[in-house]
């Protein structure tokens, strides 16, 4: 295979990350400082995304040790990434208990009568 097809690079970006660093970090950062980080990333990825093609969107990659394509990263890694987030929100709930305040509480019809039925 060549460096093309063997590569963790997708779209010109390459895997950099340091994971052992990432694990062992207890800096404890401030929350806009997490927010701002990931926020970052995010812009990143989407910027690479936006530049696929059809075309390389099959291509054949190893990442992290897997054989796969670039479709199949990008499809592995939405349901990794939504785990991780849902783990930070059991640990927030978890901690904070009571305190622990949803952002966006839909207001409706259908949450009127779910309320009035629990009553």
């Amino acid at each position: 295979m060549s460096r093309q097809q063997t590569s963790d690079e997708i779209c010109g970006a390459r895997d950099v990350r340091n994971r052992p660093l990432e694990f062992s970090d207890r800096s404890n950062r401030t929350k806009a400082e997490v927010i701002a980080t990931l926020e970052k990333r995010v812009a990143e990825a989407d910027a690479v995304l936006a530049k696929l093609t059809a075309e390389q969107l099959i291509l054949p990659r190893r990442i992290q040790g897997f054989e796969t394509n670039v479709i199949g990263a990008i499809m592995n890694t939405i349901p990794h990434f939504r785990g991780h987030v849902q783990e930070i929100i059991h640990i927030t709930r978890q901690q904070l208990g009571e305190e622990y305040r949803f952002d966006f509480v839909p207001k409706g019809k259908e949450q009127e009568s779910a309320g009035a039925a629990a009553v």
